[in-house]
């Protein structure tokens, strides 16, 4: 988003912490799908609940054994494979 034409309100909700949470969300509520189906344990979503959280690298410069031109663009192998 560009910042000059964006209200925080609406920056806030295209953070990549926001965007990460929610993926995260979207796959905790599969889960809990899968769960009443019966194909993983329901005690298993609970713990995941509580115990999954987003930590987002502020750290671009973080060598990921990616080489430079991969890093330099952003790439990402974990939010790929989403």
């Amino acid at each position: 988003m560009i910042p000059r034409y964006s209200r925080q309100v609406m920056t806030s909700i295209w953070t990549d912490e926001q965007k990460l949470k929610n993926m995260l969300e979207v796959e905790i509520l599969a889960m809990e799908q899968m769960a009443n189906e019966g194909k993983v344990p329901k005690s298993a979503v609970g713990i995941v609940r509580k115990k999954a959280k987003i930590d987002v690298c502020i750290d671009k410069g973080l060598n990921l054994g990616l080489p430079d031109a991969a890093r330099s663009k952003g790439f990402n192998p974990d939010l790929e494979s989403l």
